[in-house]
């Protein structure tokens, strides 16, 4: 059977580009061929090209392939190799590499597959599985007055007090389409008024400066909020369990830099560190509402 063939079967000299800070930075070869595309996805991160050629000594490899495919190769810890159809969507993996490149440089941090927002001087994490609505309670806040912090992924680490901190990525959010019947006149506002460009399933947003946090930007972690959606039913927070906190950290959780025996205590602590909660909603909008009012009259100890 012919093996088929990788990206380094197409690769000629790379042109190499720096991307993020300069103590840390990711080495991505052939970006130019996505950079068009890449602000729809991520912004705030350093970006350079680098005077040297080369075919190793790659973090992200990118390759146009004959049929026009394009393929990102992600080395080092958590290595993946993707194939897409177009420049757009590659664009959009290429953020998502960068992302996880970035946190297989920084020990003892995690990344958490979760949507944020600012609640006074601390975060609102929100945890759950996919399609769980991460994305539509944090745009719900932002839409609502407070500041989005991160959507999709968040970088959480320990400050030097000990507290629970989390890390802006500088990916850019986005809402599904189409929005849902019952979303609210303000949501579906702020949605069209922050839309840079859709497709027919997903709204990209470029949120204007002050709007939502940039890249390296830090905050304290205030609560963690696991939503538990269903298709009926009233609106209810409640304190959450720790084992149950914990559970949903580990399940939305990516540090493949953290030795396997190391990730789970260090979970652990992250879970008994901060206030949990567990919000069942039909509404995002309803949701986001329970969520602060909840919150304000419970302030952060």
């Amino acid at each position: 059977m012919d093996k088929a063939p990788s990206g380094d079967d197409y690769a000629l000299p790379v042109s190499p580009w720096a991307f993020g800070p300069p103590e840390t930075e990711i080495r991505v070869g052939n970006a130019e061929i996505l950079l068009a595309h890449l602000p729809f996805f991520l912004s705030g991160w350093p970006c350079r090209r680098l005077d040297d050629m080369g075919r190793g000594d790659m973090d992200i490899k990118i390759v146009e392939r004959p049929d026009k495919k394009i393929e990102i190769d992600l080395a080092g810890p958590g290595a993946l190799k993707t194939l897409f159809e177009n420049e757009f969507d590659a664009a959009d993996g290429l953020a998502s590499a960068l992302a996880a490149a970035f946190i297989a440089r920084q020990a003892g941090t995690l990344c958490l597959h979760a949507s944020s927002a600012q609640f006074g001087p601390g975060l609102v994490v929100l945890l759950g599985d996919s399609l769980a609505g991460k994305s539509s309670v944090a745009l719900h806040m932002a839409a609502a007055g407070y500041r989005l912090f991160g959507d999709d992924r968040l970088a959480v680490r320990t400050g030097d007090g000990g507290e629970a901190m989390g890390l802006c990525l500088g990916l850019t959010p986005k809402v599904r389409l189409p929005l849902p019947h019952d979303c609210g006149k303000r949501f579906a506002e702020y949605v069209d008024s922050f839309t840079e460009i859709q497709d027919d399933s997903t709204a990209y947003l470029k949120l204007w400066e002050g709007e939502a946090a940039v890249f390296m930007e830090q905050s304290p972690i205030a609560a963690f909020v696991i939503l538990n959606r269903a298709e009926a039913g009233n609106c209810e927070m409640a304190p959450a369990s720790r084992p149950a906190i914990l559970k949903a950290l580990l399940a939305q959780c990516f540090a493949p830099q953290i030795k396997a025996q190391d990730l789970a205590p260090a979970v652990a602590d992250l879970a008994s560190s901060v206030a949990g909660y567990e919000l069942g909603f039909s509404n995002s909008g309803d949701a986001a509402a329970v969520l602060t009012a909840t919150l304000r009259d419970n302030p952060r100890k």
